[in-house]
């Protein structure tokens, strides 16, 4: 698989929502299910637990240890789910650029 950033991810899914403004609407997803869905595994999830995206997180960025993982999807959904993207962006970029 080609390394995929972030900046790839957010052209390909310009429009996150919070799960209280999407989770029911069809073809609405949030930071981190923008992650999982362009990460392309068949059971991606436009709006992931934190366990999940932290396995699609390893899986992008393998040197990151599974309490980091978690603590970076923690986060990323808390800032999505109060409608700060930018910084869930911002975490997404430090996850997958973490060495």
């Amino acid at each position: 698989m080609d390394r995929i950033t972030i900046a790839d991810i957010r052209a390909q899914y310009p429009a996150p929502k919070t799960v209280a403004q999407g989770f029911y609407l069809h073809g609405a997803y949030c930071v981190g299910g923008a992650i999982c869905l362009a990460e392309g595994s068949a059971d991606a999830s436009p709006f992931p637990d934190e366990g999940k995206l932290a396995d699609v997180l390893q899986y992008l960025n393998p040197k990151l240890s599974d309490d980091l993982a978690l603590e970076y999807a923690d986060d990323l959904l808390t800032y999505n789910d109060k409608g700060n993207f930018a910084k869930a962006w911002a975490v997404a970029t430090k996850a997958l650029a973490y060495r």
